[in-house]
């Protein structure tokens, strides 16, 4: 089952709307329904779909800063799960004060969907219900990435890659895997031949390694007190 809807305000939804969000994934729904439940605000879900390119098991969830500390717990169990590291990526940008996140599963097997969105949670669950609050590699996250400028990140099992825009070059990435660096001016010219080149993409500012996670955080934190 597909949902190919619109996307709905918070305040417009209705429980069985998350039924028609979850593309029957039994999972997905019990995370939309307890999320909706807590006033935590999701953003485009999807089960995934073999059928259509790049339509991977995904959610996104709109983060002020006062939940920074549980998404900082789901993406730390994500990545401590053996099974599931190597499929995850998290991409997160900012939005005001506060945060966009949404986690990915590159993998479309129904048992490896439900134990990512039942994980997700989780995770929230023990937060929420419990006060038990995942802490990992990744604590500190928000507060770090708040300090370091205008830019996104992207997670996956390899480290954290910090992206910026340029406003002066687009980069575009070769056939044989290189990126190069174009004037926009050209790098137009150059898309609509559609011989070598690929849409533009975002410049890898800075890679952080997976050892040097923590560092990262602690480099860039202002250690105040962002709340749960």
């Amino acid at each position: 089952m597909r949902n190919e809807g619109p996307c709905v305000k918070y305040e417009d939804l209705k429980e069985d709307m998350l039924t028609t969000f979850a593309e029957g994934s039994v999972a997905l729904e019990s995370l939309l329904k307890y999320c909706y439940s807590k006033h935590v605000i999701t953003r485009a879900c999807c089960a995934g779909h073999a059928e259509v390119k790049l339509k991977v098991p995904q959610i996104g969830f709109a983060i002020p800063m006062e939940q920074a500390k549980i998404m900082e717990g789901v993406i730390g169990k994500l990545f401590s799960d053996a099974g599931m590291k190597e499929r995850i990526v998290v991409k997160i940008r900012k939005e005001g004060e506060d945060f966009v996140a949404f986690y990915y599963l590159n993998d479309l097997t129904e048992q490896v969907r439900e134990g990512f969105f039942n994980c997700i949670r989780e995770v929230i669950a023990n937060a929420l219900d419990y006060d038990d609050v995942y802490t990992s590699v990744f604590s500190g996250l928000f507060e770090a990435y708040k300090n370091i400028g205008d830019s996104s990140l992207e997670i996956k099992k390899d480290g954290i890659s910090v992206i910026v825009s340029s406003p002066e070059v687009s980069y575009f990435q070769m056939k044989n895997g290189t990126y190069v660096e174009v004037p926009k001016e050209l790098a137009e010219e150059l898309a609509k031949t559609e011989q070598i080149f690929t849409m533009p993409i975002q410049c890898i500012k800075e890679k952080i390694a997976p050892e040097d996670i923590g560092k990262f955080i602690s480099n860039n934190r202002n250690f105040s007190n962002s709340g749960l």
